[in-house]
């Protein structure tokens, strides 16, 4: 049951959110400089996504926090050097 002040929520793009009250805009920016400073530093992509994920959605992931396109080859070479994915690739039936 709601009460009377009770509002609405909705989902925002991160980089589009309306106005805020109080100093929320100012706790939004603080976590979002928090997160890409932890991405840019750590691999926490990938509690962000299923036990198995595809390359293409890991940096769809690195690509929506940093809010900007990353190229796709250096991605994958920095990614596979640092030995933490293993290759799911399922064997077709012969």
């Amino acid at each position: 049951m709601s009460g009377d002040n009770t509002l609405e929520c909705e989902w925002f793009d991160v980089n589009n959110v309306p106005p805020l009250m109080f100093e929320h805009a100012d706790i939004l920016k603080s976590g979002l400089d928090y997160l890409r400073y932890k991405v840019r530093h750590e691999p926490i992509g990938f509690s962000l996504l299923p036990e198995k994920f595809t390359l293409l959605e890991l940096q769809g992931i690195y690509e929506s926090i940093l809010n900007k396109s990353l190229d796709k080859p250096n991605f994958r070479r920095k990614f596979q050097k640092m030995n933490l994915l293993i290759n799911c690739k399922k064997n077709k039936p012969t």
